[in-house]
């Protein structure tokens, strides 16, 4: 969400999760955090000025299921890749 805007500085907060795992040992988990970015307006396009993260809100697994098995979480995974969008 946009928190703070002028024409030539923006401040914008997301919510989000990093989701990691391996074959090596580290079960599936996942960190949820807050970032603020800064960005101010120069020689025509954005350009980030500051970033700035903290943990969480962690939302409770409801279920409370255990961590999946690393080899499962890797092949359930299998042929999805990020999505980036950019101007």
């Amino acid at each position: 969400r946009v928190t703070a805007y002028t024409p030539s500085r923006a401040s914008v907060e997301g919510w989000g999760v990093a989701v990691i795992g391996n074959d090596r040992g580290v079960k599936p988990q996942a960190t949820w955090g807050m970032t603020v970015a800064t960005a101010v307006w120069q020689r025509g396009d954005w350009k980030i000025d500051t970033v700035h993260t903290a943990d969480g809100p962690t939302p409770i697994n409801a279920a409370a299921h255990p961590a999946s098995a690393p080899t499962d979480f890797l092949a359930r995974l299998g042929g999805f890749s990020g999505v980036r969008h950019a101007p």
